[in-house]
């Protein structure tokens, strides 16, 4: 591997890149070696900690992350073995030898002294068993007796439940902390900013930025999972540190450099031609390096997040390297056809659903981008981009989300210089979209809605999906605290500590991501002036006896009362008021979840659909008598009246404090229908204090009421009468029960 030189008449490195200077080949295939067969020892890439910029606020954002400030992380260093009394000390350790502790706080207060003092003592100690061997048993000394408090719900007070926070890890999490947190090699995960014009020494993050190679990213991932072996399932994971905003950037100016000059190179070649011996074989070396460097491209954009990768356009249609030179003539040919027929360009942002990425629409966005040499009396051309977002990344949600969908979008309006967009949003994507839709600009305050013009809901999951009901009760967060050991298959495992995905919470029926989209939407408008269309699976199955006409009204995923976004809300304590939002055009297709968006052709139904609405005459509903839907939800969440915490609802068994106290009673829920209502689940999101009924109503097209009976232990007993309509979801979550 020698340095090669281009022809700009700079030095590159076969692994290297523009203009960083040549180095021997030995080092490089020792280095090689070392990632194949071994470690890179980690020291070698270390730096002398400076002090006036130290790691800890340097990396802040991701230890910080990583260790989810866990641990009181400013007070670990606070205290030496020298401020605590060598009598106190001495005192303590007789009493926990003899058991001799005269009540149970004296007993925390002297475990709790002995943990932190053997704490001071293993910070200002390096290699000593006997200190290491000391912290562990009073770790595991202090941490016995708070689970024992714990699961009786026995601390005397809160500072006591707060002490106990430390120890809530097994002993390995905790001593791995430790170490992260004293090792200056955490610096190596952090960059700095403009680091193209500052000199060296790097850190391994700034290397990878300078020049985002395989070996950089080999390096910088092992010492990354050597740092978060025990919490990369927690709240930041290899995945969101390696797809950072900056080390994207990185990936794309280099690659994209490399390719246009490539491309170039190859482009000159074939003008050249002579069909001369010498004239095939430079055309042999072009094509060859600019079909890597297009390759790679491709590669990096399944995952790529920026708007460069995102626009269905000649890079993103094309699938060679030749085929891309013939898709340049004709989109040239294309644009002056339009600029001839004086058509208007229109914008429109596909957004895919949880766990998908770009690929998911079949070619849904490649045909609405031709749409117009399908039709060229349309009037207008569509430019399409593909909004990705890291949906495997398990520490983002709806709100993370949505910021990445306002820059995106703010970037193409001012790139393609318009006002408003359309947004069309599968699943979870729909989620997002609507929540982007009622939210506003922080920096301006002004109404993220005045951006859009058309948003289409395909099969979006607004009200919550069952099926991630049921993913979190079986997988979802549990209290285990103060455990000994470690849970099964504690390192790199992806239902670890927190368990469950966070955007699955999000998903949930009841989640307090939608119950406040709906919140806003219903009681600021926020939905006025933007046109709004959902598209509702609701495909037949003949194996399904128990369904009417063979059809669940479920895509699989989604119920059809949660695709629709006419919903029924009713506002106050007693649900005397009905605020919902019905403004959206619904149609139904016979799809499943994700057949409804995989569009390989124009006669698919969903296109047909959207091409339609974005026309402004949207088609009418197809073979119309075959959807009967009848399906309807109901939330309901009850507050304690006069509570001290404001945001603590109802559940069905009594909450109580860490000291045993009674904070709220359990709530009892009768609910009952007329003749013409039946109901199929009964069920609790315990997360978020929802409680909601899913049944079906006889006759569809008539609204029915149900009768709702709420008690708890201590307050007045409550009454309601909630009216229901088939295909829609009604809201009565802000309800109140007075104490008697």
């Amino acid at each position: 591997m020698t340095a090669k030189k281009h022809e700009d008449g700079n030095f590159r490195r076969r692994v290297g890149g523009p203009g960083l200077p040549a180095r021997r080949s030995f080092p490089l295939l020792f280095l090689s070696l070392l990632l194949a067969f071994g470690t890179v020892p980690a020291q070698e890439k270390a730096r002398p900690l400076d002090h006036e910029r130290g790691w800890r606020p340097a990396a802040g954002e991701l230890l910080e992350s990583i260790l989810a400030n866990r641990y009181e992380t400013r007070q670990i260093l606070a205290l030496r073995p020298k401020d605590f009394g060598p009598e106190e000390i001495a005192h303590y350790r007789t009493q926990a030898l003899t058991k001799a502790f005269k009540n149970a706080d004296e007993e925390f207060k002297g475990k709790y002294t002995l943990f932190r003092y053997a704490l001071a003592r293993l910070t200002a100690t390096t290699d000593d068993p006997y200190v290491e061997k000391e912290f562990k048993n009073q770790y595991l000394a202090f941490q016995d007796l708070c689970r024992c408090l714990y699961r009786k719900h026995a601390f005397a007070n809160v500072w006591q439940e707060e002490k106990a926070e430390w120890v809530k890890d097994p002993y390995p999490i905790y001593r791995h902390f430790l170490k992260v947190y004293l090792d200056e090699l955490a610096l190596q995960l952090d960059a700095r900013e403009n680091v193209e014009d500052l000199k060296g020494p790097y850190t391994l993050a700034e290397d990878y930025i300078r020049y985002p190679n395989e070996i950089n990213k080999q390096q910088l991932k092992q010492l990354y999972f050597s740092i978060s072996q025990y919490f990369q399932s927690r709240n930041y994971t290899w995945s969101r540190y390696i797809n950072k905003y900056r080390f994207q950037a990185a990936r794309r100016r280099l690659f994209a450099e490399e390719w246009e000059r490539e491309l170039g190179r190859y482009r000159r070649v074939l003008q050249q031609k002579d069909n001369t011996p010498g004239w095939r074989k430079s055309l042999k070396l072009a094509y060859g390096s600019a079909r890597f460097t297009y390759l790679r491209l491709k590669k990096e954009a399944q995952t790529n997040c920026l708007p460069y990768f995102s626009k269905v356009g000649i890079f993103y249609l094309s699938d060679t390297v030749d085929d891309y030179l013939k898709k340049i003539t004709e989109g040239e040919k294309l644009e002056k056809q339009r600029q001839k027929r004086g058509d208007k360009k229109e914008v429109v942002i596909f957004i895919h659903g949880l766990g998908e990425n770009r690929t998911c629409w079949g070619e849904f966005p490649e045909l609405l981008a031709l749409e117009d040499v399908a039709d060229p009396s349309l009037g207008k051309y569509y430019h399409v981009y593909v909004f990705q977002y890291a949906t495997q990344e398990k520490s983002k949600g709806v709100e993370n989300f949505v910021r990445e969908l306002a820059g995106f979008i703010d970037q193409i309006k001012s790139k393609e210089k318009v006002e408003k967009v359309a947004l069309i949003g599968h699943s979870f994507g729909g989620v997002i979209s609507l929540r982007y839709l009622v939210s506003k600009d922080p920096a301006t305050g002004t109404p993220w809605r005045d951006n859009v013009d058309r948003f289409v809901g395909i099969a979006p999951s607004l009200h919550g999906s069952h099926l991630a009901n049921v993913v979190v009760g079986m997988f979802g967060e549990k209290e285990r605290k103060f455990e000994r050991n470690l849970p099964p298959f504690a390192k790199g495992m992806p239902f670890v500590g927190k368990m469950g995905d966070l955007q699955i919470k999000q998903n949930q029926v009841g989640s307090n991501v939608n119950l406040t989209s709906f919140e806003t939407l219903d009681r600021q408008k926020y939905l006025k002036g933007v046109k709004t269309l959902m598209i509702v699976g609701d495909p037949r199955n003949p194996l399904d006896l128990f369904a009417p006409g063979g059809r669940s009204e479920d895509d699989d995923l989604v119920k059809t009362f949660s695709a629709n976004l006419n919903h029924i809300f009713l506002d106050g304590p007693s649900a005397n008021q009905n605020i919902g939002y019905h403004g959206a055009e619904v149609r139904y297709a016979d799809k499943t979840h994700f057949a409804i968006i995989k569009a390989m052709d124009r006669k698919h139904i969903s296109y047909r659909y959207v091409s339609s609405f974005l026309k402004g005459d949207l088609l009418p509903q197809q073979d119309p008598d075959e959807f009967d839907v009848k399906y309807f939800l109901v939330a309901l969440r009850v507050f304690p009246a006069g509570y001290a915490e404001p945001n603590r609802p109802f559940l069905p068994d009594k909450q109580r404090s860490a000291t045993g106290e009674l904070l709220v009673p359990g709530l009892k829920v009768e609910v009952s229908g007329s003749r013409c209502v039946d109901f199929h689940k009964r069920q609790w999101n315990l997360g978020t204090g929802v409680y909601f009924v899913e049944g079906h109503i006889k006759r569809p097209k008539v609204e029915e009421k149900l009768t709702v009976r709420l008690s708890a232990e201590g307050y007045e007993p409550k009454t309601l009468a909630l009216p229901i309509r088939s295909g829609q979801t009604t809201y009565a979550v802000d309800l109140l029960l007075e104490k008697k």
